[in-house]
């Protein structure tokens, strides 16, 4: 058995998207289901939406929060299949750049901030990549 060329590039992009899929799944669980350590990575939907605030965006904190966990569920689960890559490329880079305000703006520095600058590195060089031979929407 031969790995073509490409073959261990596509496994570490699905190594790298599984994070995101997690990440915005566990912000759909109600408050009292989530598993402690939920609680501990991962803020409620008003919480996360209150980010938004870093960018003068102070109304509806619920639907933004909403919105960045469909971001990451519904746009890890696009990456990982390759449908509609850069759209989905650029909504969670949007995301990742809005936590990474919210952690330098909460004080962390660069430590508490370093894995959203990353993915948002990693998402905007995938935009420029693509999404390869093996999508879903392959013409």
């Amino acid at each position: 058995m031969t790995l073509k060329h490409g073959s261990i590039f596509r496994i570490r992009k699905l190594q790298e998207h599984r994070p995101a899929f997690a990440s915005g799944w566990f912000r759909f669980y109600d408050d009292d289901a989530r598993p402690a350590e939920a609680d501990r990575r991962h803020g409620t939907l008003e919480a996360v939406g209150g980010a938004m605030g870093n960018l003068g965006i102070t109304f509806f904190p619920t639907f933004w929060g909403l919105m960045a966990a469909i971001a990451e569920t519904i746009g890890g689960f696009l990456l990982i299949i390759g449908l509609a890559f850069r759209p989905a490329c650029l909504l969670l880079a949007f995301t990742m750049f809005t936590a990474a305000l919210n952690h330098l703006a909460r004080g962390d520095g660069l430590m508490g901030a370093s894995q959203p600058i990353e993915l948002f590195a990693v998402f905007i060089g995938l935009l420029f990549i693509g999404p390869g031979k093996y999508s879903v929407d392959k013409k």
